[in-house]
């Protein structure tokens, strides 16, 4: 059996091509299983987002207040994604990953609305 691995164009990436058909079946089927993996990287990253930026932190033992501050800043990101998403679509930008109004300004906007001034 023969293994050629050769980087894409792009030279982001690898690909592997063997002599067997038998074993194709099996690199395609990496392919499809790491792709996906891949998508779990910005499940993490989301929630990542959720604990450091928008999560109030607390000493409380009781469920409720502690379940309570996590819907809240679940909102507050969702809150913070569509925002971001409607700007990017309101400037013509790309749909990237890269924000436009980082969640720290999102957090500041929310706050000035619902604090009143002095």
């Amino acid at each position: 059996m023969r293994l050629f691995l050769y980087r894409e164009l792009t030279g982001e990436s690898y690909r592997a091509l063997t002599t067997y058909p038998e074993l194709a079946e099996v690199f395609g089927l990496a392919e499809t299983v790491c792709r996906r993996y891949s998508r779990r990287w910005q499940i993490e990253n989301e929630y990542k987002s959720i604990k450091n930026d928008f999560l109030a932190k607390t000493s409380s033992k009781n469920y409720h207040v502690r379940l309570f501050y996590f819907v809240f800043a679940v909102l507050l990101h969702n809150i913070w994604r569509l925002t971001d998403f409607l700007l990017k679509i309101g400037v013509g930008g790309e749909m990237d990953y890269a924000p436009v109004l980082t969640a720290g300004e999102c957090v500041e906007l929310v706050c000035s609305a619902l604090i009143p001034p002095d």
